[in-house]
């Protein structure tokens, strides 16, 4: 009999008749009619995005947290709340990078303050710049370490529910595509690597390969950053000292902020606002210097001649190689002197 009855059941603390629930929580996961996990999502979106105004709290974009403790912070305290019951929702990949773009959102906060970028700024050069993974890919690698938890007979019980759901019907199959994409990459590395090691290694080649993606779009885009693709050093790193911004996120935030402007052309600069008020009057885009040109950071770092400490060397050839640990001290001159450390909000 296929009709469908409403079943009350009876609570025994309360001795009375309880009606089913579109909703239940079990272990802090919300279960819900159709096994979407919308309504956990949902949740998980908005205790993140009050976890990451709590942060922002502890400095604005001028001073406060450094670009690294940001950065800590995110990883430890957000991360975890995004990623809650991976496991549980995420054993399809298909399911994994369509929740991890609906909450990508949330990342692309956190990304913002974290760097003191502008809204405007595309969102894969600011996961470049701060070191972080795209939520999506960050998802699956958490999936898949979870998958090889549950498949190790040492690490889990024979018995336990999770693990005989994982090996057999209709997730298996995807089960064993994850575990084979780990063991694929350990056994073609020497000395052996670690699981969870081979886990992170293959989403940083995913992440390299979607970057590449898009800064091929970018470099076909009248809208994109103003080097149009041809940055020197386009490898994807997490590690911190590995980051060519190293010592910026280190440093004040006001420097920070500055450094990613200049890389992005997104910032406080004379062409640029003039194309986004253009309803207004008397919006000049020369430079406030020279006045010979509008004020771009190609013109900053290339041609206006109030930043003559610049070496020419380095303003003749590719603009890019000032962006490194070692010119740190340059781009800070530059930042200050055009005045790009201001008090307002980029986000």
């Amino acid at each position: 009999m296929n009709t469908f009855e409403w079943i009350l059941l009876p609570v025994p603390c309360q001795q009375a008749l309880r009606e089913p629930q579109d909703e239940a929580k079990v272990l802090g996961v919300i279960l819900d009619r159709k096994l979407n996990f919308k309504p956990h999502i949902s949740l998980k979106k908005e205790q993140a995005i009050q976890a990451i105004n709590f942060i922002t709290r502890l400095g604005g974009t001028t001073d406060g947290l450094t670009g690294f403790a940001f950065k800590l912070l995110y990883n430890s305290c957000i991360v975890p709340i995004i990623s809650y019951g991976v496991g549980v929702w995420g054993n399809n990949p298909n399911t994994v990078k369509k929740m991890g773009n609906s909450i990508q959102l949330t990342q692309n906060i956190a990304l913002r303050r974290m760097l003191g970028a502008y809204r405007t700024t595309p969102i894969y050069i600011l996961h470049r710049e701060a070191g972080v993974l795209p939520l999506h890919i960050k998802l699956e690698d958490l999936a898949r370490r979870a998958a090889h938890r549950l498949s190790d007979p040492t690490r889990t019980h024979r018995d336990n529910p999770t693990k005989a759901q994982l090996l057999s019907g209709s997730v298996a199959a995807e089960a064993n595509n994850r575990l084979n994409s780990i063991n694929r990459i350990i056994s073609v590395n020497r000395p052996r690597i670690s699981p969870a090691q081979a886990s992170k290694r293959r989403a940083l080649i995913q992440w390299q390969h979607e970057h590449a993606i898009a800064t091929t779009k970018a470099s076909n885009s009248p809208h994109q950053p103003w080097y149009k693709g041809t940055y020197p050093n386009n490898k994807v790193e997490t590690n911190n000292n590995k980051l060519q911004l190293r010592r910026a996120m280190e440093g004040p935030r006001h420097i920070l902020s500055g450094a990613i402007q200049l890389k992005t052309g997104h910032g406080r600069f004379a062409k640029y606002i003039a194309e986004r008020t253009k309803n207004e009057e008397n919006i000049q885009n020369k430079c406030p210097l020279c006045e010979a040109e509008p004020e771009t950071p190609k013109h900053i770092l290339t041609a206006c001649p109030c930043y003559d400490f610049i070496p020419t060397s380095l303003r003749t050839g590719n603009p890019f190689h000032l962006f490194t640990n070692d010119l740190h001290d340059i781009i800070s001159q530059v930042v200050q002197t055009a005045k790009l450390d201001t008090q307002d909000r980029f986000y």
